[in-house]
């Protein structure tokens, strides 16, 4: 009885550590900088893997589809993987050849060594210089040409069979951009493409099979190629934004819920994005509650619209802390009774400098007048921030905020040269003011201060 109990104990202890035998994926990087992070993006999320002193860093992918994912090393562009919770993945590189150089090892190196053996190709923005029949004998021969590559990689059929349709939008990718750049690199204003173009992209726009979804390459694709159909099949129909030519066509032209969901999400959280809540008219939104049902991209649109709705016209200004060029404290309360003009910029940001001598030229013409100018640096490095202020003129007012980044994220600030105009109270007139070197900025301020 003694040996029996022992026997099943014995079965039962392997059948245990069998089970916790999960696939993993191992990283192992030469070289490694404690600075650059190692992430995982699968699914829409990303997922960090801590590397140790020696570089190696482990993830258990049990928890995972069999999915396409992208691995990221620091500031690098990501390497494509696809992963499998039922195989093994290593991954092995020098971190000062990550660009280059990467190695695969285990079950799952196969499929991995052919995504990144550099063997597949796409149609290029810099194609569309081509006329439209060669462009698009480009695009198929590519397609082709890449297929064969596929073919020949001999991998499980369940694979090919996915990769297969992601190929479509990969060869594809710069397809629906011809009219537009062709037009603008030729500089042939009168080009209009033909209707042979124009069916060949909505045939490759599928937008009925919400499986593609899975492939971030269809998503980019779609997005970009209903842009170009929106608008192309809006040209007799008025003047009308572009925000409303691109919801017109998804609610004219798609009934599969899932693709319709995502490109509504992505046009108005992009036009939120780059115009805030006055960019959105009611109609907008009543198609974006209508037709968006994601509870992620409900929640991360109504976050982003309640963020922006904080900086609209009218609003209190949000709180800025910084130092001057003495060390001396300052806040937007320092210049009460005045309008006030912000200017938000760095050292290392070129098109911020360029913008220098046109905001000086603007303190120059309202010296005296009830407005004030602020150049507000974000430099990480305070030093090459006082260096630069140095040499200019005493009189402007030079403000440093460093590491805190708060009145940045409370502007919802992406990037920089960033202008914000306000009141003499310190409600917001303009949250994404226009430039010192546009005309349309001396006309608003002197209609301001007349």
């Amino acid at each position: 009885m003694k040996k029996k109990i022992s026997f099943l104990f014995v079965l039962l202890a392997g059948l245990s550590c069998n089970s916790l035998n999960a696939s993993l994926l191992k990283v192992v990087v030469t070289n490694h900088e404690a600075s650059n992070e190692l992430k995982l993006m699968v699914e829409q999320k990303s997922v960090a893997i801590p590397l140790d002193a020696s570089g190696v860093g482990q993830l258990d992918l049990s928890a995972y589809p069999a999915a396409y994912a992208s691995l990221f090393y620091g500031p690098f562009a990501p390497k494509d993987l696809w992963i499998d919770p039922s195989k093994d993945l290593t991954v092995e590189f020098d971190a000062k050849t990550w660009k280059n150089q990467i190695l695969f090892k285990e079950d799952n190196a196969p499929i991995n060594n052919y995504l990144n053996s550099g063997k597949l190709s796409a149609i290029q923005i810099d194609d569309t210089k081509y006329d439209e029949m060669a462009f698009i004998e480009k695009s198929d021969s590519l397609f082709e040409a890449n297929k064969n590559v596929l073919l020949a990689a001999e991998l499980p059929a369940d694979f090919m069979e996915k990769e297969l349709k992601r190929l479509i939008y990969f060869s594809y990718t710069a397809f629906p951009y011809f009219e537009k750049f062709h037009i603008r690199i030729t500089k042939d204003t009168a080009f209009v493409a033909s209707n042979v173009y124009w069916d060949k992209l909505k045939d490759l726009t599928v937008l009925d099979n919400p499986q593609l979804l899975d492939y971030k390459e269809y998503k980019s694709f779609i997005v970009s190629s209903v842009n170009e159909l929106a608008q192309h099949t809006d040209k007799n129909e008025g003047n009308r934004s572009l925000t409303d030519m691109r919801l017109d066509y998804v609610t004219k032209n798609i009934q599969c819920a899932p693709v319709a969901d995502y490109l509504v999400y992505e046009f108005l959280y992009y036009t939120l994005m780059r115009g805030g809540v006055t960019a959105l008219s009611q109609q907008n939104l009543d198609v974006f509650h209508r037709v968006v049902t994601t509870p992620a991209r409900l929640d991360k649109f109504n976050a982003l619209y309640e963020q922006f709705n904080k900086i609209a016209v009218g609003k209190v200004s949000p709180a800025l802390e910084a130092i001057d060029r003495n060390g001396k404290n300052v806040t937007l309360a320092d210049y009460a009774g005045k309008y006030v003009y912000i200017d938000i910029w760095a050292t290392w940001c070129g098109p911020c400098r360029k913008e220098a001598p046109f905001l000086q030229k603007l303190e120059e013409k309202y010296a005296g007048k009830d407005i004030c100018f602020l150049s507000v640096s974000c430099d990480q490095n305070k030093k090459a921030w006082e260096n630069a202020v140095k040499n200019r003129a005493q009189e402007s007012i030079q403000l440093y905020i460093g590491n805190d980044n708060s009145f940045m994220k409370d502007y919802v600030i992406n990037g920089i040269p960033r202008f914000i105009l306000l009141d003499k109270e310190g409600k917001i007139l303009n949250s994404d003011m226009t430039r010192p070197s546009e005309q349309t900025t001396t006309e608003t301020l002197d209609k301001l201060l007349n």
